[in-house]
Order: structure tokens, then C-alpha cells, then sequence
């Protein structure tokens, strides 16, 4: 493991096992008891908490290396990433994974290492990143006596896992809610939302107490989408400041939402919305009180608003036999908001297997149809696997929601149907039926066999393209293959960095140079002064020499900021290349100036490696 972590006790789970060793949890109670009568028993646990069981790591790695077991022939370099110090685990403490994620989170706004830090210079630090105490600096202070051990693991983590940000989703992964699919599908409606709805730029809103899930899916999934505003809730419980601290962490830099004591507040602009129910700051939620907040939703949003909803599928689509909460579901359809209501399968719940979930899409009311004449656009998903083929075409179902009757009517729908909106009010049963064409006696019609083999053939090319290099034959003429920048990002070649967000009463012609979007356009303006660029954005970047400066609207352009120094100013980003990757930084901009598609970052090309 990394020098600075052997002199700290390391303790790993089964579970951590598992993923340091790249194989699934029951693969490792098999090893074990395989191991039991052998030369080389799997190593004995020191220790149980909470009903889980606590192994040394130095042991865990020396018996992965003897035994040869799993796919990761790095285990003892990749530990850290995995195990944790022994009694200050970030999953049996919470003060402990507080603490954690937020010098993770200083880490990555200072770029300094921390174990060289003394407690009163880290404290210093993390008081000027957070002056205000908002998201870092009372989880720092709380650590007390362990704020050297855990600063020191801080590092040791963030190297074994490459960067900050993937070292903060190693910790939060136990507490992930959902699955990747239901991310995936949440952030492909939010973007197609978006764009139909023409925001430009665009903005995104979490309304919940302590979400992040869905706006980090929403920026990981697509990097164009980090220079789209986004705004979380004020809240301060300790999931509000974890979800500042989580987006701070991946560069998302957020506008807070000011949130009153009775629930109440305000976006002024057209905005997509998101929202998770329920939401980690408020995990006890009734039925009751999950309408309430939806209720609260639909009361902010105006005609520029649309916003996307999961909750349990016992709340927003299936039969209630509560009659108050029931008849407050009741208002809302009849609000006229809930544009489309899709039942999702089971087992999308992380920690509840058994429970379904279920998506509103809210938008405007139709103000011109008659109440008797308003439709709801339905979708039962029940028996259906959330493939990227099956959320593109229910992606394309749920944005012609938005659309007037002539819209729905010309549409060919995969999943969706419409539905009269006052027959699912007064059935008083289950909101959602069963999808038309799906037998229950397990025959299937020849539309879905059809539909499956076109699922099962991307599938294919997809396994096809990650585990067989595809032969060109202008390779043997000695062209190079491409490279794309999400190979490269992926491989370690290249960062992206956000900008810095200025206000324009700075730019008063200091001598640090600023680009943004008119600069990399050919214009010019005046620079930004050393002393309040370092006084008013203590967690500002300058650039680096090499450093590519890239923005995507109006138009993909580029150019290499060949001193460094400079500062960049957002929406503009950089591309920060891994000297060992032996990328040209001149190609990589050039590249770029071409003209790319803005809505294809990672697929651009990343230029040639020196030869």
C-alpha cells in the first residue's frame, strides 16, 4: 500500500473484499469456505460490528497475492481505495465519514496535499474554503483527535482512487439509494426536458433535503452538462451539507436554494426539476407527507417548469387506501400538472429489493383544454429490464407528454399511452394498467420478439466492441486508431477542470489574463487582478502551462495556453493533459476547433500521442 497509509491499522468488509478483487460478494464467502482446510485459510475476522464482520487488509491483500484469487492483479496498490483505518471506519462512524468527505473535499479546492499540514494550518484551510461554514468546516473541526490519522488517509485514498472525486463515490457508494439505471434514467429525461423545453443554458433543480444523486448522474453522464446551473436546497441538516460537499467535490459549483420553514421557495427562471422521495435528509417520509412536497413542487413551477419525480410506486401510481392521502393525489391530477405517470420494475431500491418505484413528469397545465378533456400519459414498465434502449424510447414516450394532442396523436409510442385523466381519477384503483400486448400467460407478440432482437443486437456489438479490437484495414498502412476524450479521461490521459465564475466587476484590467467563450471566440477584455482574484475566490485556478482552454456554446473552440497563469472563466473549461500520456496539446485544440458536435464531449477526438 502507499507509504503514508502503513503506518495506519487498514480493516476491510466482505463487501470491500469483493470490489478490491473485482468479483462479486458471493464469490468471496466461496473462497472462504473453500480455503477452510487448505494451507492458506482465508484470514479470520478481528472483529464484528454491527453484525458484520471486520478483517485486517495487510492480511486480506498478502492472501489475495499467494492464492492468485480474483481479477485485480493491483490489489495491494488499489487497498486504500477499499479499506478503511481500523476503528475510524467512515461506515460505522458518521462523525467519522463527515469528516472524510469533507477533506476530500478540501483536498480538491486547495489541490494541496494535506498530511503535511499542521491541525491548525488544515484548519485554516479549510475556514478560508468554507468562511462561512456551509458545507466543510464543522466536519473538519468535529474529528478532534483524528484529524491527522484521517488527513493523512485523505491522501492515501484520493491517490488510490486517482482523483478526489472518485475517492468521495467510493464512500458514498454503500449509500447510494438507487440503481445506475434508474441515474441514467432520470438524467435522459431531464436532458431531453431540457432541450424541448428550450432552456439554454440550461438549469437544473434539486428541491430535496440532502439530494445529490440524480444532479451528480446528471453531470457524470454527460460533461456538457456541467456548465448548466444547478441549485440544491439550503437546507442544515447534515445530508444538505454532505450534498454541497459531493458536488463541490466533482467541480459542480451550486446556487442555494432559499428555503423557508414552511417548505416554500422560489426559481425564477425556467428550470427542469429533480427530485428523489424520500430524500436522504428526510428518510422516514410518509405517503403523506411525500404528496405534500410534490403538492409544494407543483405550487413554484410556472409555465417555463418541468420536473421529474421517482417515488415509491405505492405513492404515485399504485391503488391508496388511505382516503386523505389518497384524495390529496386526488388534487394533484386534477391540477393538471402530472403529465405522464410510468411504473417502474422491482428491485430498483438498493436496500429494499421488494419495493417498485414509480416517475411523474410535471410540466404546465394545459390552461385551454377543459378539465373533463385533460389527458395523463401512462406506462407500465413492471415486467420490463431498464436497458439504455428501453430508456431511450421511453425518453421519446415522455417528451411528446409535453406536447399538445395533435403531438400525441402522430406519435408512434413504445410504452406510453394516453389516458383520460378523469377515468383514472374516478377508477380509484391502480393509476397505472397493465401495458397493452403483455400476456400475462407468458406468450408474447411478435412487436415485442422484434423489439428484443433489435435489444439483444446492440448488446452484442456493444460486448463486441469492448472485448474485440475491430481490424481497419488503413491500420496496416500505419494510421494511428482514434482516441476520444472519454478514452482519455477514462485512462488517466486527461482532467477536465471547471472554470471560475467572476463577476463582471472585477474584470478591471488587472494583469492575470481571463479566458472564456469571447476570448477563445477571438475577443478580448480587460484581465483580473492578482490580489482580489486570490482575496474574493480563495478556491480559484489558474492554468497550467500546456493547458488546453475549451468551451462548447456557441460553438466548440479551443486554444493552448502555452505560459499558463491565466484564469478561465466559465462556462469555459480545461483540459488538463497527463504529461505521461504523451498527448499534443496543439492537436487536441485543433481537434476541437473543427467543429464538433456540442452534445458529444466525450466522443471528440483527443488528438494523437507522441510516437
Amino acid at each position: 500500500m502507499i507509504e503514508v497509509a502503513s503506518s495506519l491499522p487498514m480493516q476491510m468488509t466482505l463487501v470491500d473484499v469483493a470490489r478490491l478483487a473485482k468479483v462479486q460478494r458471493p464469490v468471496v464467502s466461496v473462497w472462504r469456505g473453500r480455503s477452510a482446510a487448505s494451507t492458506a485459510p482465508f484470514p479470520e475476522p478481528f472483529a464484528t460490528v454491527r453484525g458484520e464482520e471486520r478483517f485486517d487488509a495487510d492480511a486480506v491483500v498478502e492472501w489475495l497475492e499467494l492464492t492468485g484469487r480474483g481479477n485485480n492483479p493491483d490489489v495491494r496498490e488499489d487497498c486504500a481505495a477499499f479499506a478503511s483505518p481500523k476503528g475510524m471506519s467512515a461506515q460505522d462512524d458518521e462523525t467519522v465519514f463527515n469528516g472524510l468527505t469533507a477533506l476530500l473535499c478540501l483536498k480538491e479546492i486547495s489541490g494541496r496535499s494535506l498530511a503535511g499540514l499542521t491541525d491548525a494550518d488544515l484548519l485554516d484551510l479549510a475556514d478560508e474554503a468554507d468562511p462561512h461554514d456551509e458545507f466543510l468546516l464543522s466536519e473538519i473541526s468535529a474529528l478532534g483527535p483524528r484529524l491527522r490519522p484521517l488527513r493523512c488517509y485523505a491522501d492515501t485514498l484520493a491517490d488510490a482512487s486517482y482523483n478526489c472525486a472518485k475517492a468521495f463515490e467510493q464512500l458514498m457508494q454503500p449509500r447510494v439509494a438507487l440503481r445506475t439505471c434508474v441515474h441514467d434514467l432520470v438524467a435522459s429525461l431531464a436532458q431531453a426536458l431540457a432541450v424541448d423545453a428550450g432552456l439554454e443554458p440550461a438549469v437544473y433543480v434539486d428541491p430535496t433535503c440532502g439530494g445529490s444523486d440524480l444532479l451528480v448522474s446528471l453531470v457524470r453522464r454527460d460533461d456538457e452538462v456541467a456548465g448548466a446551473t444547478m441549485m440544491i436546497a439550503g437546507h442544515r441538516e447534515a445530508a444538505a451539507r454532505q450534498a454541497r460537499r459531493r458536488l463541490r467535490v466533482h467541480g459542480i459549483y451550486c446556487e442555494r436554494l432559499a428555503v423557508d420553514d414552511d417548505g416554500a421557495w422560489a426559481v425564477t427562471c425556467p428550470a427542469v426539476h429533480l427530485a428523489h422521495y424520500p430524500s436522504p435528509g428526510r428518510l422516514t417520509m410518509s405517503s403523506e407527507e411525500i404528496l405534500s412536497a410534490i403538492d409544494n413542487l407543483v405550487l413554484q413551477m410556472d409555465g417555463s417548469h418541468r420536473a421529474v419525480v421517482i417515488a415509491p410506486a405505492s405513492v404515485l401510481s399504485d391503488r391508496i387506501r388511505d382516503p386523505r392521502v389518497n384524495e390529496l393525489r386526488d388534487v394533484l391530477l386534477r391540477h393538471g400538472s402530472v403529465r405522464a405517470i410510468v411504473r417502474l420494475p422491482k428491485g430498483l431500491v438498493i436496500s429494499k429489493p421488494r419495493q417498485a418505484l414509480a416517475l411523474w413528469v410535471l410540466g404546465p397545465a394545459y390552461r385551454t383544454v377543459h378539465p373533463q378533456d385533460r389527458w395523463t400519459m401512462v406506462a407500465d414498465l413492471t415486467d420490463v429490464e431498464l436497458n439504455r434502449i428501453v430508456i431511450g424510447d421511453l425518453v421519446s414516450d415522455l417528451v411528446v407528454a409535453m406536447a399538445g394532442w395533435s403531438m400525441v396523436r402522430a406519435h408512434a409510442f413504445r410504452f406510453a399511452r394516453p389516458a383520460w385523466t378523469r377515468n383514472l381519477l374516478a377508477a380509484g384503483g391502480d393509476m397505472v394498467p397493465l401495458r397493452p400486448g403483455v400476456a400475462r400467460s407468458g406468450r408474447v407478440p411478435g412487436s415485442e420478439v422484434a423489439v428484443r432482437i433489435l435489444e439483444l443486437t446492440a448488446a452484442l456489438g456493444d460486448a463486441i466492441a469492448v472485448g474485440v479490437e475491430a481490424r481497419d484495414p488503413a491500420a496496416d498502412e500505419g494510421s494511428l486508431p482514434a482516441l476520444t476524450l472519454g478514452d482519455a479521461i477514462a485512462a488517466g490521459a486527461l482532467r477536465i477542470i471547471a472554470g471560475n465564475r467572476l463577476d463582471s466587476e472585477d474584470l478591471s484590467g488587472g494583469t492575470v489574463r481571463v479566458i472564456g467563450p469571447e476570448e477563445l471566440a477571438g475577443a478580448t477584455r480587460p484581465g483580473v487582478d492578482r490580489l482580489v482574484f486570490s482575496a474574493k475566490y480563495p478556491s480559484g485556478r489558474y492554468t497550467e502551462p500546456g493547458d488546453v482552454v475549451f468551451c462548447t456554446s456557441p460553438r466548440p473552440a479551443a486554444l493552448v495556453d502555452v505560459a499558463g497563469g491565466s484564469v478561465v472563466m466559465s462556462p469555459a473549461r480545461i483540459l488538463r493533459i497527463n504529461a505521461a500520456s504523451g498527448l499534443l496539446p496543439a492537436v487536441l485544440a485543433s481537434d476541437i476547433n473543427l467543429g464538433y458536435s456540442r452534445r458529444r464531449l466525450r466522443s471528440w477526438s483527443a488528438g494523437v500521442s507522441e510516437q
